[in-house]
């Protein structure tokens, strides 16, 4: 095996600052509007917990009842407006089927509230849930 790829398979990447909204797997809502994730809590965000320039991501675990898209996002309760950069969709394609994904990164400034929101994509008997956690990551 080449020595370059081998260092870089054997990189360690570590997650710094975690902040668990929670949520549940079982807390399903029907909504076809952005609402607040059931079950997850809101908090206060202060951009210096994550030091200066680093890039923060939403990692989100949902769950359908039926095939659904369920779209997530970090919305900032204190200026009442979505993080760019933090929204996640997940394709569900099979009842109680789960699946985890991370946003793109975006940054955080000042000390702030957060709350994450899902919205679903769904027929009419669907419903979506999820668990939400927002940090940044250090190669150590």
């Amino acid at each position: 095996m080449n020595t370059h790829v081998r260092d870089q398979l054997n990189v360690l990447v570590s997650l710094r600052n975690v902040h668990d909204f929670g949520g549940s797997i079982q807390s399903f809502t029907s909504s076809t509007g952005y609402v607040a994730l059931p079950d997850s809590s809101i908090l206060q965000i202060n951009a210096g917990d994550f030091g200066s320039g680093r890039t923060a991501y939403l990692e989100v675990t949902g769950q359908s009842q039926n095939s659904a898209t369920a779209n997530f996002r970090l919305y900032q309760t204190t200026a009442a407006s979505a993080v760019t950069g933090s929204s996640v969709a997940l394709a569900l394609t099979t009842a109680f089927s789960k699946d985890r994904a991370r946003s793109c990164g975006f940054t955080v400034t000042g000390s702030k509230l957060y709350e994450v929101q899902i919205e679903g994509t769904i027929g009419a008997t669907g419903r979506v849930a999820g668990l939400a956690r927002v940090y940044t990551q250090e190669v150590v």
